[in-house]
Parts: structure tokens; sequence; C-alpha cells
């Protein structure tokens, strides 16, 4: 068994739509900022089986809809805009110059990757579009609000 030779092949059309999926998660993210929530994402899903990203805060007395609606016409304008995506390398003390939100468990001793939409920076390792177009179009399928918790299911076109 060892010293075996093993052939892989990536299904390129699963990992093109897996990676449209997970910037668009970034993409609603960068949306919920920009429009002054100051939720703070707690797990994203990024696959097709019902994609979402969570926060830990509270929508106050907004209508869910609206909510969304809203949220819908802020991921349309950044669309539009088409951002560049970068990827850096940082400490965790430029980390925090550019990202709105440092995870206590990122280490202090190595780099840490952080993808930038624009100058939208989160700390990631996952795949990501080149240009935020490539995404197509996303939309807001359900807001589910719980007392501390939000829950912001998406799909993409």
């Amino acid at each position: 068994m060892q010293n075996e030779d093993v052939t892989c092949q990536v299904d390129k059309d699963r990992r093109e739509l897996n990676t449209r999926l997970h910037s668009a998660g970034h993409l609603l993210d960068m949306a919920v900022s920009q429009l002054g929530y100051d939720w703070m994402p707690t797990k994203g899903y990024h696959f097709p089986e019902g994609s979402y990203v969570e926060y830990q805060g509270d929508i106050g007395g907004e209508d869910t809809s609206e909510l969304a609606e809203k949220i819908d016409k802020q991921i349309a304008r950044i669309l539009d805009e088409n951002p560049k995506t970068t990827i850096k390398f940082v400490d965790k003390a430029e980390l925090a110059a550019l990202c709105r939100h440092v995870p206590d468990n990122i280490p202090k001793d190595k780099p840490i990757r952080v993808v930038l939409c624009g100058n939208f920076g989160i700390a990631c390792g996952g795949t990501h579009v080149a240009e935020i177009k490539e995404i197509g179009s996303e939309t807001v399928r359900k807001i589910k609000a719980k007392p501390g918790s939000i829950r912001i299911s998406y799909q993409i076109g």
C-alpha cells in the first residue's frame, strides 16, 4: 500500500459553484456591514444545500422582509461596483486594521490569510472569486431572527 500512485481529479463545475457560494457569503457580510449593522458573524454555511450566514445580534423591531430587501439592494450595488478580490498574509496586529471582526482563536505567531473584497477584509482560508461579479446574482432567501441570533439564508443566480 505504500508508495502507490494516486490520481485525483477536481470536479470543476462543483468547485466553481462552491467558490461562488463561499464568496457570496462574504458579499452578504459586506452588505450587512455597509448598511451599518454591528452584528458579529459567528457561522457560515456556503454550500448549495441552504447557504447562510449566522450573526450574533438583534434586528430590533425591523421587519425581516424589509430587511431582506434592503440587504438585496446593497448586494446589487456592490455587484455593480465589482470590487476586486485580493489575498494577503498578515500578522494579527495588521489583521485588526483590515477586518471588522478578528476571532479570538486566530494564532498570534504565524501569518494569517486575509481575503479583501475592495477594502473589506475577512480572515478566511476558503476559495474565492477573483472579481465579485463572478458570483452572478445573489438574493436573501430568508431571515430568521431569535433573541441574540440572526440567520440570513441566501442563494445565487
